[in-house]
């Protein structure tokens, strides 16, 4: 029994290894769009210091109300974009 452990163990290191060769993601700049509409980095930060002194009402009509409005782009058709 320990002996298949220490196999596991060591199968389970390789794979992990091998891993980090591979990567299912392009390799894109941070500052390019990869996808039309996603933020940079930069444009999180000023955006998030921007509702940091939003009140609940303003904060509502920024962020929540736009995540339900019905003609917003559905997530699966952004998530297959990703990967072109």
């Amino acid at each position: 029994m320990e002996k298949q452990l220490i196999e596991g163990d060591r199968l389970f290191l390789i794979a992990e290894s091998l891993a980090k060769d591979f990567s299912l993601f392009p390799d894109v700049s941070q500052e390019q769009e990869p996808v039309p509409g996603l933020l940079t980095q930069k444009q999180v930060k000023q955006r998030r210091e921007i509702l940091v002194d939003l009140d609940i009402d303003a904060y509502v009509e920024s962020v929540v109300a736009p995540a339900e409005d019905q003609s917003r782009v559905p997530a699966p058709e952004i998530i297959g974009q990703l990967g072109k």
